[in-house]
């Protein structure tokens, strides 16, 4: 599973590596630092664990 975050949506998106066909490596840099990334992911996810459970 990739998790990226996904322009179009302006949220995070989870791919499945197996269904992923072709890659495009571009020379743009996310402005982010990875880490700053990696945690707005992690409160994301946790965020939507929490509303799934009350549902």
């Amino acid at each position: 599973m990739l998790a990226a975050w996904c322009e179009l949506r302006q949220d995070f998106r989870h791919f499945p590596a197996d269904r992923i066909k072709a890659a495009r490596f571009v020379d743009e840099l996310y402005v982010s630092r990875p880490g700053t990334l990696r945690q707005r992911w992690k409160r994301d996810m946790e965020m939507k664990r929490n509303l799934k459970g009350k549902s």
